[in-house]
């Protein structure tokens, strides 16, 4: 009976490396922390396999993160592009062609994008 994540797992989950997206790795690693759980309790950083630890960890003294936080440059990147395409899409009730011209896009370029954020 677990009652849900610590933020700094979520955090740790969101902003790690899954080998290419690996949905199954993810999964497992759930499982294991389930399993390392107290019953009542939420999952912690003490339950998450010592290799993402350490990912968070050269993270960290790299200057790449502050302490609890896991954004890599890459991560503040992707999250600006995806808010400034959402943005421009509202701003031009939803028309792409004036969305991709308003940020300085192709029209090819914007559904590009689009389809990486997996965007609608």
């Amino acid at each position: 009976d677990v009652r849900g994540f610590s933020d700094e797992v979520v955090a740790l989950f969101q902003h790690y490396d899954w080998r290419g997206n690996n949905v199954r790795e993810l999964e497992n690693e759930v499982r294991r922390c389930v399993a390392l759980c107290e019953d009542g309790d939420r999952i912690s950083l003490d339950q998450v396999r010592p290799e993402l630890l350490a990912m968070r960890g050269a993270a960290q003294d790299s200057g790449r993160a502050a302490p609890g936080d896991m954004f890599s440059l890459k991560d503040e990147v992707e999250a600006l592009e995806q808010s400034r395409i959402r943005e421009a899409l509202d701003r031009h009730a939803q028309s792409k062609q004036d969305a991709a011209q308003y940020l300085g896009l192709s029209r090819t370029g914007l559904y590009t994008k689009m389809k990486k954020y997996q965007m609608k």
